[in-house]
């Protein structure tokens, strides 16, 4: 079960099943109107992470924010009737200055750069309330990423999403890390650029493609560097 698909047994049980129709604890941050991030009070019982025999990795990703409290990772608005609407993933959402960005409108925009076989964009906050804005993508075998490409790309942004989309800066890449899913994994690889150790950052096991993440390593290490100048 994905775990958008979870926060929807949260808010709304099973009516069928009394024993599993309430809450799982008090539904946190969540207001009428307004988009909130799903917490949860109390810890579910019986959820594991396969192979994860301490239950570290589990704890990491859903306890380590705040303490005893679930944080789900989804955006979720409780509407005035008392209904929940879950909007999506919360810690891959892009915030420039203050405003909430769609990663997939940026990937919809370079459906219009044919050279642009996959790429992904980061958000990472920065000390001091700084935001770097990181494209990575992938080009069509032969072809380089040149500065005429560079601005092709972030004009394209800019024409079909708005300036706030455009990257801070466009990076090559030899691939986008993906799940087995093909799902890409922006969420792993901006804890890499965090500082996060990469063994607890990503879990490689579910991967269909773990070696390129040692080039990202790179690339996290090579802007932490820079930003300590």
């Amino acid at each position: 079960m994905g775990r958008t698909r979870g926060s929807g047994v949260s808010t709304v049980g099973r009516p069928l099943d009394p024993a599993l129709s309430a809450r799982v604890g008090r539904v946190w941050g969540v207001m009428f109107d307004f988009d909130g991030c799903l917490l949860l009070s109390d810890q579910p019982s019986g959820l594991f992470f396969w192979g994860d025999e301490d239950g570290a990795k589990y704890r990491g990703s859903y306890f380590e924010k705040f303490p005893g409290v679930w944080v789900q990772g989804d955006w979720i608005t409780e509407t005035p009737r008392g209904a929940f609407v879950v909007h999506g993933r919360s810690d891959a959402t892009l915030n420039r200055q203050g405003v909430r960005l769609g990663s997939a409108d940026i990937y919809n925009a370079l459906q219009h750069v044919p050279e642009v076989r996959d790429a992904m964009v980061l958000g990472i906050e920065e000390p001091g309330g700084g935001y770097y804005m990181p494209l990575f993508v992938v080009l069509d075998d032969g072809v380089e990423l040149t500065e005429e490409r560079k601005a092709k790309i972030t004009g394209t942004i800019r024409e079909r999403t708005s300036a706030r989309h455009v990257p801070d800066e466009v990076i090559a890449a030899p691939r986008v890390p993906i799940t087995h899913a093909l799902k890409k994994v922006e969420v792993p690889v901006k804890k890499l650029f965090a500082g996060m150790d990469p063994s607890h950052a990503v879990n490689r096991g579910s991967l269909a493609n773990p070696d390129v993440v040692v080039w990202y390593e790179e690339q996290a290490r090579a802007y932490r560097a820079r930003a300590q100048r």
